[in-house]
């Protein structure tokens, strides 16, 4: 029998916490929100298990180092992926009639197969929050069917042989469908191996709707894509209470005049941001595991998808005024690539006012205790600089990326009058002249008659009809005769160059063109025809137009000096020689703002590393409050009368 005297009831609990349990409880916190906050893409369908391991705790640390850009990185993934379902969406409109059909059979079963987009509810509202154009409005959400069966004259007894039965499914490609091909979800075959089906490859990029497109032959639903990705909304509950409990600590012990730790208002500040990215992350799956080969045949253009939306981050933040594009054709989605576009990426943007938050939450332990002045006044710095070093950086690069696009306007707006001031020359030049120089009839000659003509010694050359007993040509296309093939080439380079170059002045003209693009064109031009132009093919075109001055001129018309074609060689070099200067330019104002960025980003980064040493130095010598249980009794409301 138990002593009597030792027989208890119930208990009150410890007064205080020890400083394990303080440690404990936000190490915790953050821990499960850094597992549950990253929607990693999948991985290569050859990574080990020790690779997928590796990546995950690398993010993990990336996460607790900079939740700002995990936040940052989720708004354009989300962005992207609405970008993507109405792109999507408006090929459907344009070219299926707002479905992609497609028709599966055998000998008794007949079944009919579509795609549609479904935007989900309230899609115009996220648009907008987005930043991006919504989609139609006035549309009904349309019904998705899984193998419902058409034929509803057929009895279950009814033999199949008789009559073939039908099927219809209709799948509705939702946001969570475009996540899914964003991380990698689908892969098409290549030449040598299955590589990710870029997103752009199923909207405005995709010239096969009505024959091959990717789509076709997939069936996979929302469900399917669920069940495969590993969110557990019990486990992201819990994390979400955990979170709760820290903030509501934090504001109480504050309301109660108790001191809080600089650990708990870190914790508290690294919690607002994982709901933050909880929410914006709703459509996304995460942890999929295997990806799906897709049933048909039909290699991707990886080529035309080239130039799409998604840059490396890394690389666009070291050379933060250039569009570094990244190759598609790749055996996984790498976790590091997002939507970058422009010349100051909205992400970049992003990062700035998430930095500005994250560090201001911070900065509330501004006046707390620290065991030595050295502590408090590093604790002080390391905030500032982790709150303004990101907005100013931005700021400097938005004011360099000014300059920049004001001096390439101003570039621009001189080259075309500089160019025409450099052709008035040509102008001395008969119309008949400059049309046979671009017509040339010997274009129009067999290939063995051409490089007879470019055999024949210079001055001997008759340009008026096609020379006969011409050398005999390799099937290849390689002469027999005197004159290279590169020499040949060159030749009718030279002259696809000259005709460019002629259209390409016509148009600016006629003012109906873009001027940016048509210096970029201009450039193009003239670098292919100095490649073109050596001594030997410039001969040739001189001795081209001699003769053609000879059949076009009138007899009381004086021969110009001026050669046409090395004219626009000169011109073309002076033109070069200019555009450069801005090439000068823009690389001084590129590594003024790599300089920016890369020095913001290291100091950036060893502000926050400090933060996170000072938030567990700090426990050394704390108010003894800090350990003082929260009193929730007094900020509990009461139901008493009294």
């Amino acid at each position: 029998m138990p002593n009597i005297s030792e027989i208890v009831g119930w208990q009150a609990g410890p007064s205080e916490r020890g400083t394990f349990a303080l440690i404990n409880g936000c190490l915790l916190t953050i821990f499960a929100c850094t597992w549950t906050v990253l929607h990693l893409n999948l991985p290569g369908i050859r990574d080990s298990a020790m690779t997928k391991v590796r990546r995950k705790v690398k993010w993990m640390a990336i996460t607790i180092l900079l939740p700002e850009f995990i936040f940052a990185k989720a708004i354009c993934d989300l962005r992207l992926a609405l970008t993507d379902l109405r792109d999507f969406d408006n090929g459907l409109q344009e070219k299926c009639g707002g479905k992609l059909r497609w028709t599966v059979e055998n000998k008794d079963i007949k079944h009919y197969y579509s795609w549609q987009v479904d935007f989900g509810p309230g899609a115009r509202l996220l648009y907008r929050l987005m930043g991006l154009q919504p989609p139609p409005a006035g549309r009904e959400r349309p019904i998705e069917k899984f193998a419902e069966r058409v034929d509803d004259d057929l009895t279950e007894d009814h033999p199949l042989t008789e009559k073939a039965v039908t099927y219809h499914t209709t799948q509705n490609w939702t946001l969570t469908h475009a996540y899914f091909v964003n991380m990698g979800g689908l892969l098409c075959p290549g030449r040598l191996r299955y590589y990710v089906l870029p997103s752009t490859q199923l909207g405005h990029q995709c010239d096969h709707w009505a024959t091959d497109h990717p789509l076709k032959g997939l069936v996979l639903r929302r469900d399917d894509i669920e069940d495969k990705s590993k969110v557990d909304f019990l486990i992201k509950l819990v994390t979400a209470l955990q979170i709760a409990g820290i903030i509501v600590t934090v504001h109480a012990r504050t309301h109660l005049g108790l001191p809080v730790s600089q650990l708990e208002i870190a914790t508290m500040a690294f919690s607002v941001f994982a709901v933050l990215t909880y929410l914006v992350n709703l459509w996304k799956p995460k942890d999929v595991s295997e990806p799906i080969l897709l049933p048909n045949s039909v290699p991707c253009d990886h080529n035309a998808a080239a130039h799409s939306r998604i840059q490396n981050f890394l690389l666009r933040l070291i050379y933060l005024t250039d569009e570094i594009y990244c190759n598609n054709e790749k055996y996984r989605a790498e976790n590091d690539i997002v939507w970058i576009e422009g010349g100051i990426p909205v992400i970049f943007n992003i990062m700035a006012l998430s930095a500005l938050v994250f560090g201001s939450l911070h900065s509330l332990a501004w006046d707390f205790h620290f065991p030595s002045r050295a502590e408090h006044v590093l604790w002080r710095v390391t905030c500032l600089a982790s709150t303004i070093l990101p907005v100013t950086s931005l700021g400097l690069n938005l004011y360099i990326d000014y300059r920049a696009t004001r001096a390439r306007k101003a570039l621009i707006a001189a080259l075309i009058p500089s160019l025409f001031e450099r052709l008035k020359p040509l102008k001395a030049f008969p119309d008949t002249f400059k049309q046979s120089l671009m017509e040339p009839a010997f274009r129009s000659w067999s290939l063995d008659d051409q490089y007879a003509l470019f055999s024949t010694p210079t001055g001997s050359r008759k340009f008026d009809e096609a020379p006969s007993g011409a050398p005999s040509v390799k099937p290849s296309g390689e002469p027999t005769g005197e004159v290279s093939t590169s020499v040949h080439e060159n030749i009718n380079n030279l002259h696809a160059a000259l005709r460019n170059i002629n259209s390409f002045c016509a148009r600016a003209t006629k003012g109906s063109t873009d001027t940016a693009e048509l210096v970029l064109d201009l450039k193009v031009a003239f670098g292919f025809l100095q490649r073109a132009a050596d001594e030997e093919v410039l001969d040739f075109w001189d001795e081209f137009e001699d003769h053609l001055w000879s059949e076009s001129k009138a007899p009381e018309t004086e021969t110009p000096r001026t050669r046409y074609v090395r004219h626009v060689l000169e011109t073309g070099k002076a033109f070069m020689e200019e555009e450069g200067r801005f090439k000068t330019h823009r690389d001084a104002y590129n590594v003024t703002s790599r300089f920016i960025i890369l020095t913001s980003s290291i100091v950036y980064i060893a502000s926050r590393l400090i933060i996170m040493v000072l938030l567990f130095t700090s426990l050394r010598a704390t108010p003894g409050g800090v350990y003082h249980l929260t009193p929730w009794n007094q900020v509990m409301p009461s139901f008493s009368k009294g």
